[in-house]
């Protein structure tokens, strides 16, 4: 029962830890805050007082909110657990760390691309070749010209992002979530013998399909932990047995 609490205690705050980030890159996102040095904006610039969007802020909250998710589906692989007064520091470095690796991409990667796609939809709106097209169509013309369309496609391209991070993290936080509500119901050998079958099937359907067997949150959480945690864990289980 000891180590089910200990577990338990490290799920909760695994799970919380990878909302809080998640959390705060969509607060400082939708803000618009900066953490990377840019090139200076001259204020002659007409895009200096330029408003942002709507489209083009969800757009990219979208975006940085799936990379985050991407990356936390890989967070029990780098991260260490703490249980020490460190691991403050640890939660804070590695969430400035995030930030700025998802703005990198946004910069590096995501920016020039869609910068590609506006230059097509641009070009494509005022062709000549597709005339015959938007003699039919007349309001296709106008709205790739004006960048309705570039707006649509940003949007659309972010929320699929946000959306296919979202569907294979949360598989993980599923599991988490299972674990502990399974854990909060009473001691019942039917339900215990059930948990044992079902993950015994599992395990043998990954066999069968050429996967390692997927290991409990609980041997999970034990491996992350560092070796000063461990021994402390030891010691508290002596003690209670």
């Amino acid at each position: 029962m000891p180590r089910f609490q200990n577990c338990s205690s490290e799920l909760k705050r695994d799970l919380c830890e990878c909302w809080l980030i998640v959390f705060f890159g969509i607060f400082v996102r939708w803000n618009q805050w900066r953490l990377l040095a840019h090139v200076p904006v001259s204020p002659l610039d007409p895009l200096y007082t330029h408003p942002v969007a709507d489209n083009q802020r969800w757009a990219g909250l979208f975006f940085v909110s799936g990379v985050l998710m991407a990356i936390l589906q890989y967070r029990p692989l780098y991260v260490r657990r703490c249980r020490h007064r460190i691991h403050l520091l640890m939660l804070v470095a590695e969430m400035w760390l995030m930030l700025q690796l998802a703005e990198w991409l946004d910069y590096q990667l995501w920016q020039p691309f869609l910068g590609i796609i506006r230059e097509l939809l641009l070009a494509l709106g005022r062709a000549q070749w597709g005339a015959w097209l938007f003699g039919h169509l007349p309001g296709v013309c106008e709205w790739l010209s004006s960048g309705d369309a570039f707006d649509a496609f940003c949007l659309i391209s972010s929320f699929a992002i946000f959306f296919a991070a979202l569907d294979s993290t949360a598989v993980y936080w599923r599991k988490s979530v299972n674990f502990l509500l399974l854990g909060c119901l009473p001691e019942n050998p039917d339900l215990t013998l059930f948990i044992k079958e079902a993950r015994q099937q599992r395990d043998l359907m990954r066999r069968m399909n050429g996967l390692p067997p997927d290991p409990s949150p609980e041997t999970l959480i034990s491996r992350r932990m560092c070796h000063a945690c461990r021994q402390d864990t030891k010691i508290k289980n002596r003690r209670v047995a």
